[in-house]
């Protein structure tokens, strides 16, 4: 008898506020069912618990949009009449750098880091389905350090590497990159779920402006002290591509890989260096 109320009540609010009907939603098991009148028009709130968790429906008639949310699970399921758009901050990203590099440099994952915000000022298109298409520019920050008796030398804006001065202790040696990102990507939800959360996948390309980078080498010499040469006129390649895929796991927690097939250095006699890194990426 529920069911039948509930309907009703739907398809009233629905014919007041459209000279069309709209579509019928039936909900299992509802534990709460408010109906709000006033002059602006009617509004339904709904909530329950179904084989799918909890969840809570909202109907207004001055909205667009009918918003079925749970509260519990992170399950976000969203009836649409039309795709839209929104602006969004997001994608804050930390991994760890690998990749491609000569094995003598000895760079260490656990060192070597990024940090970046994927979407500093993005622009999201939303399907009917709820996938979306997300662009607009991003910052991101690399850094590929080594502590070993390796370290990087520039000779002529070639970049290289080699041993340290004879009698000193070395410290470290590293590469630090910053850029602009320009990404452009794509969501796909899938029935599955993890956790409580629809499984999603995220996947596309992101062209970078890498505005600056540096190499900084520190060591101590005989007398003990901490000496520190950095080094910022060398071949650094200025625009890259790097391919992108993610995997929600969480309301808000990814788990990304990121590639560059382009070498870090110009100059075909520069030490060659590709970026590979892993992490992840919280969302708001």
């Amino acid at each position: 008898m529920k069911h039948y109320i509930i309907i009703a009540a739907i398809t009233l609010a629905a014919s007041a506020s459209a000279t069309e009907p709209d579509s019928t939603i039936t909900f299992d098991r509802p534990e709460r069912v408010v109906i709000i009148e006033n002059p602006g028009g009617t509004g339904i709130a709904i909530s329950g618990h179904n084989d799918e968790g909890d969840y809570n429906y909202n109907f207004d008639r001055n909205s667009d949009n009918a918003t079925i949310l749970s509260s519990e699970g992170g399950l976000s399921l969203t009836r649409r009449r039309h795709s839209e758009f929104d602006i969004v901050v997001d994608g804050f990203n930390f991994g760890f750098v690998g990749g491609q590099a000569p094995s003598v440099l000895d760079l260490e994952a656990g060192k070597s880091f990024e940090l970046g915000i994927l979407h500093v000022l993005g622009f999201r298109y939303t399907n009917s389905h709820g996938n979306h298409l997300t662009f607009g520019p991003g910052i991101v920050w690399r850094n590929h350090r080594t502590t070993g008796n390796t370290r990087f030398t520039v000779n002529d804006g070639t970049v290289g590497y080699g041993g340290y001065a004879e009698g000193v202790t070395p410290r470290f040696s590293r590469l630090k990159v910053f850029s602009l990102q320009f990404p452009l990507l794509w969501c796909q939800k899938t029935p599955l779920r993890v956790f409580g959360t629809r499984l999603s996948f995220t996947a596309g390309a992101i062209a970078n402006w890498n505005a600056h980078g540096s190499i900084l080498t520190s060591w101590t010499d005989e007398n003990g002290d901490k000496v520190k040469e950095n080094i910022t006129d060398f071949g650094l390649r200025r625009f890259s591509v790097d391919f992108y895929a993610s995997v929600r796991i969480c309301p808000f927690l990814q788990i990304y890989a990121r590639y560059s097939p382009y070498k870090i250095f110009t100059g075909a006699a520069s030490v060659t260096m590709k970026n590979f890194s892993t992490g992840l990426t919280l969302q708001l």
